[in-house]
């Protein structure tokens, strides 16, 4: 009986040995590290700028005045469009049109961005009577022509204006632009920039309304 006993004993320290040897490894390893997950705002918004450009216009060196704006999708593309306009001394030049805008989002303080906008527009200019006939000027007060012109429209402008000294044409405009942007806030920039005007012809009295620019304005929305 007593090795009866002793064998049962023996046979429930092996079951006891085995059992902790299985649960052992098991309770030491680590729990399941908790799941998680990012995420990531994706700046979208309005934006709008002031944008003032230096030139050169039928030899004159002048400054265009403009706007721009349009939607900013993930601070990166910008679908948008733009007006500008220039009163010059002799050349008056007014353009607008769609543009799109991608910059480097580079998420520092800087940033690159290049530019397109292609529009259409209207320009006219101070011109005397032998500039456009190629004949001798005739004394014809300039006043009197520019008001006559720009009273009776485009069809009469040209009919007649031309001749008293304003000359009237319609133009369309493409103009590439590349910027450096400085990020003042995380709504306010400060860019600065050169691009390129190029027009559908040249203009008739004169040189041609092409010409590079060079720009600096501020950018209101998320930047």
């Amino acid at each position: 009986m007593m090795a009866a006993f002793q064998a049962t004993r023996i046979r429930i320290l092996a079951v006891a040995v085995l059992a902790a040897g299985v649960v052992a490894p098991a309770a030491a390893q680590p729990p399941d590290a908790p799941r998680s997950f990012t995420v990531e705002e994706i700046d979208n918004g309005w934006i709008v700028g002031p944008d003032f450009r230096i030139t050169e216009v039928d030899d004159e060196v002048s400054t265009v005045a403009g706007v721009y704006g349009g939607y900013l999708i993930d601070r990166r593309l910008l679908v948008g469009a733009g007006a500008y306009w220039l009163e010059g001394d002799r050349t008056d030049l007014r353009y607008f049109g769609p543009l799109i805008e991608w910059s480097t989002k580079t998420g520092g303080r800087f940033d690159l961005a290049l530019r397109a906008l292609v529009g259409v527009g209207s320009a006219t200019r101070d011109a005397d009577f032998g500039d456009i006939f190629d004949t001798e000027v005739v004394d014809v007060p300039a006043r009197f022509g520019r008001r006559f012109g720009r009273g009776f429209g485009r069809g009469f402008g040209r009919g007649f204006g031309r001749g008293f000294g304003r000359y009237y044409d319609e133009v369309v405009v493409a103009e590439p632009h590349i910027s450096l942007l400085t990020r003042v806030t995380d709504w306010l920039g400060v860019n600065a920039g050169v691009g390129y005007r190029a027009t559908s012809g040249d203009f008739a009295p004169g040189n041609s309304l092409d010409g590079a620019s060079f720009s600096i304005g501020v950018r209101f929305g998320p930047s």
